[in-house]
């Protein structure tokens, strides 16, 4: 079956029920999927209020929760779906659907009949289930949580392919100003403290999690290194790059290894862990990179040049958009929804274009800081912001980060993973241990394991830094002269091993 792009005008069949699900193919270390928490807290989230616009008074609108191991076998099933698309259930796979464009027609009519019928509520679809759904006929919205994280609450991104529906959710629209507002009240704050001793025209690198949509390019994850033109021009215009981890992240070495081999300088690039709002205002950082992390979206609204190296940053509709025609919505373009998803009376607006519903209370709730993230328990860098939240009293807050690993200790295992041919592990070793305590020595076997899995030229960096560190280091030499002479990249390398 071909996917496609289009909005629909109207459902291919009549809506009778309604159904809660995500990204429910998506695995993660325990072979199963993560959409499930989220999908089902969204359903416990959203299904009072529409029920209250269900037609029969007193009677609950049918509605449903379909995850990847629904216990009812007439329900959906991800090792089917799987299966079916001559795939088998494991992220690589998962990687290869994520902005596909065409599914087997045994798995698009499975799916079908598993929707049919329906309006999906979906939490942060990927590509191709949008474009499935596009191609069956069924009507969707699609939540995201959105990525401004700042203000007093925070709250929805939502997007649709019905028109009709589309044009009810602009009319419920949080203004960008607001936002812009919210964003210049906390700068205000923030600003009131003594500067960082930054130097001037720094850039700042945000870091994310390993596993993410965003991170998925022509069927498969990309490496940081696949980044290279981006991050290299960069880190070329700035003198001094600063690294935030993510607080969330497993491994952020590799990135700073990478980052600081294209500087050809350790000290140009420095690792931070200060809180992202607090460095996105310092007036001498001029510029914001990563790969799509929600702090550049959000370093925008306080005026700092950003950086996207994906094409997968979140598409919102912003308030100065020219009102659209009713058949020109972008189904895959977001608008931000602050807190009318708590009213029946959205809910009754929204689903009337495609399917029946009844007149129902409007109900506002009084304004509330926190009510969403109190209710998620997720806070991300907000608690600097906003001193009413306890959450270190509570033990929500994130771990501080977790004491390094001995640069000799991580420098052995990285030469017993490379002896093995774990090469990708290797480099996560070589990473640390250059973080932690670079020496010519480990930049070289980060070279050497950089070239294993066919880095070139990451592998040049790796022996040029080595040789900075230690002009008269005769192996690093040696190696980049060997890869200079052989141009297929298969030259016999040296390892240093550790000195010490």
């Amino acid at each position: 079956m071909v996917l496609t792009d289009r909005s629909i005008a109207n459902p291919a069949q009549p809506v009778n029920r309604i159904v809660f699900t995500g990204d429910h193919l998506r695995l993660e270390g325990g072979g199963r999927t993560s959409a499930t928490l989220e999908t089902r807290w969204l359903a416990n989230l959203l299904e009072y209020q529409i029920s209250l616009t269900c037609p029969d008074a007193g009677s609950p609108p049918p509605i449903e929760v379909q995850i990847w191991d629904d216990p009812d076998p007439s329900h959906f099933s991800g090792d089917k779906f799987y299966a079916l698309n001559g795939m088998t259930p494991c992220l690589g796979d998962w990687a290869r659907l994520v902005d596909a464009t065409e599914i087997t027609d045994a798995a698009a009519e499975y799916l079908r009949q598993a929707l049919e019928g329906s309006v999906v509520i979906g939490h942060n679809f990927t590509n191709w289930q949008l474009r499935f759904l596009n191609a069956a006929g069924i009507p969707y919205l699609d939540f995201l949580l959105h990525p401004a994280r700042f203000m007093d609450d925070i709250f929805f991104a939502v997007r649709t392919n019905v028109p009709a529906m589309h044009n009810v959710l602009r009319t419920y629209a949080c203004p960008e100003e607001m936002i812009r507002l919210q964003a210049a009240i906390h700068r205000a704050s923030l600003l009131r403290g003594a500067p960082r001793d930054i130097p001037e025209n720094s850039g700042l690198f945000a870091a994310q999690q390993g596993v993410d949509k965003s991170l998925v390019e022509g069927g498969r994850f990309q490496e940081i290194e696949d980044y290279r033109e981006g991050i290299a021009a960069f880190v070329e215009r700035h003198p001094y790059i600063y690294v935030k981890p993510h607080p969330y992240a497993r491994l952020t070495a590799p990135v700073i290894a990478f980052l600081r081999a294209l500087a050809g300088d350790s000290d140009r690039v420095r690792v931070v862990h200060d809180n992202i709002y607090s460095l996105v205002v310092e007036k001498n950082i001029s510029e914001v990179c990563g790969i799509s992390s929600c702090a550049i979206y959000e370093a925008e609204y306080f005026g700092k040049n950003v950086t996207y190296l994906s094409p997968a940053r979140p598409m919102l509709y912003g308030s100065s958009d020219e009102p659209t025609d009713a058949f020109k919505c972008d189904p895959f373009k977001y608008v931000a929804i602050y807190d009318a998803f708590f009213n029946p009376t959205f809910w009754a607006k929204l689903l009337a274009p495609v399917m029946n519903v009844r007149a129902c209370p409007d109900l506002q709730l009084a304004p509330k800081t926190n009510r969403l993230r109190n209710n998620l328990h997720v806070y991300w860098g907000y608690s600097y912001l906003d001193w009413e939240v306890p959450l270190r009293s509570i033990g929500i807050h994130p771990p501080p980060p977790a004491t390094a690993t001995p640069a000799r200790e991580s420098h052995q295992q990285g030469l017993r993973l490379y002896l093995q041919g774990s090469f990708n592990d290797a480099v996560e070793c070589f990473a640390a241990a250059v973080v932690e305590e670079p020496t010519a020595e480990r930049w070289n076997d980060w070279g050497v394991a950089q070239l294993a899995r066919g880095r070139k030229r990451e592998a040049a960096d790796g022996f040029r830094i080595a040789l900075a560190l230690d002009p008269g280091d005769q192996m690093a030499r040696e190696n980049l002269e060997a890869m200079s002479r052989d141009s297929n990249g298969a030259a016999e390398l040296q390892l240093c091993g550790p000195s010490e």
